[in-house]
Formats: structure tokens, sequence, C-alpha cells
């Protein structure tokens, strides 16, 4: 008769109370990447170009991030070569324009086409993911990104990824100054209080501090 295996398997475990929580937690993390690259993925293979380069049009929409081959290439966490080679066949496609900058010719700035920034904007969002993220609660939501924004200062503070331009980074963030309020921080940029429902993730306006501000619980 056969002896069964005393082997457990990593699907097995997440039954299993002595499968620790945070490794619990980095499969679910595991399992959303994946369900993002595979939209990103999907939406490139649509549009006839590749995923990274779908992420290079992507960060050319954002407002605060540095429109240069070796500043996409730090937005992306990628080598420089590599977001030149794409970008070249951006500009064949006539996605991309690509520029030597007047005051460092060794530098090359980057915008998107006409037709680039209709493809981008046209890919922004997933809806499939903001019907799923819809489906939670507005305490669920808020929760979710609470930490997300403390895992992504994790991240950040390891050299994992490059700083982020969200409200916790920025120089005009004063956490928890209105305590016991339900907009219990203040933007000054704005000059306005707001809750944790409103903090961003990338903000067009975020400016980088002299050193960062901590939210605490």
């Amino acid at each position: 008769m056969a002896v069964p295996s005393q082997t457990k398997t990593r699907s097995s475990m997440q039954h299993d109370e002595s499968f620790p929580i945070e490794e619990r937690l980095l499969f679910g993390l595991e399992q959303v990447v994946q369900a993002v690259g595979f939209l990103l993925e999907r939406r490139s293979r649509d549009s006839a170009i590749s995923p990274l380069q779908l992420r290079i049009l992507l960060t050319l929409l954002k407002t605060g991030a540095k429109h240069t081959v070796g500043g996409t290439a730090e937005e992306l966490s990628v080598t420089p070569a590599t977001v030149s080679d794409a970008v070249a066949s951006l500009v064949k496609k006539g996605l991309l324009a690509k520029k030597r900058g007047t005051e460092d010719g060794r530098v090359a700035h980057l915008a998107l086409s006409a037709r680039g920034k209709r493809l981008a904007v046209s890919q922004t969002v997933p809806d499939e993911l903001i019907d799923l993220i819809r489906t939670l609660s507005k305490g669920e939501q808020e929760s979710l990104l609470l930490v997300l924004i403390k895992l992504i200062r994790g991240f950040q503070e390891r050299g994992m990824i490059p700083i982020a331009r969200m409200c916790t980074n920025c120089r005009f963030f004063s956490p928890n100054a209105y305590p016991d309020s339900k907009k219990p921080h203040h933007c000054g940029f704005v000059e306005a209080p707001f809750g944790d429902r409103e903090l961003r993730i990338e903000c067009p306006d975020y400016a980088a501090p002299a050193g960062l501000n901590v939210l605490k619980d």
C-alpha cells in the first residue's frame, strides 16, 4: 500500500494553521501581481505593443514623472538600455517622439504623439480591476489603501522601488494635524484638511521633502 507523502505543498499549506499568515499574505499579493500582469499583457497584445512599451506610454502620462529615458527607466525599475530599445520601437510605430535636450544633448526627452496619448489614455485603468475594487465596502477600500501605502513605503526604504509621489512622502503633507477629526491630515499645497480616504499614491502636485513625514497609526 502506498504511503501518503508527508511533504506539504504550498497550495495545501494555505489551509494549515501552521502556515504563517505572513506567507499567506505574500502568496495573496503574488496572485494580485499575476492578475495585473495578465491584464497588462492582454491589453498590450490588443494594442500590438509589448507590456513594457505599454508601461512606458502610461508612465509618460504622469505629470510628475521625468520624461526622459533615464527617468522612465527609474520609474519602471529597469535599465536605461531596456527602455531605450522599447522607445525606439514606439518611435517607429508613431506613438512616441524623442528629442535631444537643448541644455544637455546627451539627455533624450520623450513625448507622446497624439496617437500614443490616445492609446495610453484608453488603457489607463483596467475596468476589470476597478469593478473588483468597487465590490469592497468603503471601509475595506480605505483600509486597503492604508496598507498599500505602508507596503510601498517599506519597499522604498529598502531600495526595492523608486520613491513614489504619494502624500506621505510629500513636503506639503502634515499627518494628523487635526486629531479626532474625520479629516485629520493637512495638505499645504491646497491648504486644506483631508482624510485617509483622500490619501494619494500618485499626485501631480507632489514635492520631494528634505525628510520623509511618517503617517502614524
